[in-house]
């Protein structure tokens, strides 16, 4: 009935897991860092090559300006050697004839 207890095991103090846990994490962290230090450099050759193909981008500004002017007014109109009523002959004898009124459409 009585069975004898084993001793208990020693466990690690919460602040030893702690000081485990960032030495992990900075060990992590700088192994990122030295493979990125040991990758090859890219030649220069490679990098001047790749200059060269670039298209050259030309940037313009088109400014459009619009000027809006007021219609010139209509020149009145003359009729020179126009044929009279009077005697069918063509030859200016009178004042032409009046041209016909233009109304705007109103009612």
């Amino acid at each position: 009935m009585t069975e004898e207890r084993s001793p208990r095991k020693k466990r690690l103090t919460r602040g030893w897991i702690r000081a485990i846990a960032w030495v992990a994490g900075g060990a992590t962290f700088m192994s990122g860092v030295g493979v990125l230090a040991a990758a090859p450099k890219p030649a220069e050759s490679a990098r001047a090559s790749a200059g060269r193909n670039r298209p050259v981008l030309i940037v313009r500004k088109i400014t459009r300006r619009v000027i809006i002017t007021e219609p010139a007014a209509p020149a009145p109109v003359r009729y020179v050697g126009a044929p009279t009523s009077s005697g069918g002959s063509t030859g200016g004898g009178g004042a032409p004839p009046p041209p016909p009124t233009t109304t705007s459409g109103g009612s």
